[in-house]
């Protein structure tokens, strides 16, 4: 390192200004940006130069973050577009006539492929109106049950190829305030990330709990849980577990996001080999909101 800088020192006077990014070997590993700026006499002449090190590793942690989501959700997108072209060719193959059951079996799977895509681009989507300031809550009663049983059927396909089951132990009808559509996000997302980690054979639970004038809702899975050292990352967008294999790292920071926006919290408890539980509280409705607002 101390060649490269010398050298650079030595050529400023070939340029007014001149900049140079080292990387320093760690642990931890450092990557700095110098600049240096010549100072010439009235004649032109260099009569000497100020120089300026700045620390960027943030910047180069964050712009590899950002190189390693653009590569997941690139993949992650990929993975059901060849799909629906896969499945649609079967169906319009004219040498391949496909009984009712088959057709049935490849409209299911395009099914699931643009419900996988419309998840994917609603996250990228909730991440831009979250980022500029522009997410908007309309806070109405609305039976939270029906979208968690929705969200479980979602993932079912996630949760067969590993033999693992859904628990649903939610009280049904349960009415609470929210903004629907922005909470089916989070639970979808919640629901979602529980189906990716839980263990083979394992579950994923979904209760509920009546605190008063207020509901938890729990996610819980028998997963590998989280590592200790990932536990302060775990809310921060783009980012993810080690040996995660899929998914943009958006999902956790979306929910916690979303909930702040109802003025509740995202609660998280994990102990690796065991699994991860997250749950949220919301407002119960009353009966006079149920009233102005049931039939909608």
């Amino acid at each position: 390192m101390i060649y490269y800088l010398l050298d650079f020192l030595n050529k400023r006077s070939s340029s007014s200004t001149n900049s140079l990014e080292l990387e320093v070997s760690g642990p931890p590993k450092t990557y700095l940006m110098i600049k240096s700026t010549a100072i010439l006499d009235r004649k032109g002449q260099t009569v000497g130069t100020v120089s300026l090190i700045e620390n960027i590793t943030a910047e180069k942690e964050i712009q590899k973050v950002k190189e390693d989501f653009i590569a997941t959700v690139t993949h992650d997108l990929k993975n059901p577009i060849t799909s629906v072209i896969g499945y649609t060719d079967i169906l319009l193959h004219p040498r391949n006539p496909q009984t009712e059951e088959q057709r049935k079996v490849c409209l299911q799977n395009i099914r699931q492929s643009a419900e996988s895509l419309t998840f994917m681009v609603n996250n990228l989507l909730d991440t831009s109106k979250i980022e500029s300031g522009v997410m908007q809550y309309n806070l109405l009663p609305f039976d939270i049950s029906t979208l968690i049983r929705k969200a479980g059927t979602s993932f079912e396909p996630v949760l067969q190829d590993k033999n693992a089951t859904f628990i649903f132990s939610v009280e049904e009808p349960f009415w609470v305030i929210g903004d629907r559509v922005a909470l089916e996000s989070v639970i979808n997302n919640l629901i979602g990330n529980a189906a990716k980690y839980t263990s083979e054979e394992g579950f994923v639970e979904v209760a509920s709990e009546n605190n008063g004038d207020t509901v938890a809702i729990i996610i819980r899975d028998n997963g590998p849980g989280i590592p200790r050292d990932f536990m302060p990352f775990i809310f921060k967008r783009f980012h993810q577990a080690r040996g995660a294999k899929s998914g943009s790292g958006l999902g956790l920071y979306i929910a916690k996001n979303i909930l702040e926006g109802h003025k509740q919290t995202l609660t998280l408890t994990s102990e690796e080999g065991k699994g991860t539980t997250f749950s949220f509280s919301l407002e119960k409705a009353d009966a006079s909101s149920l009233q102005t607002h049931g039939d909608k």
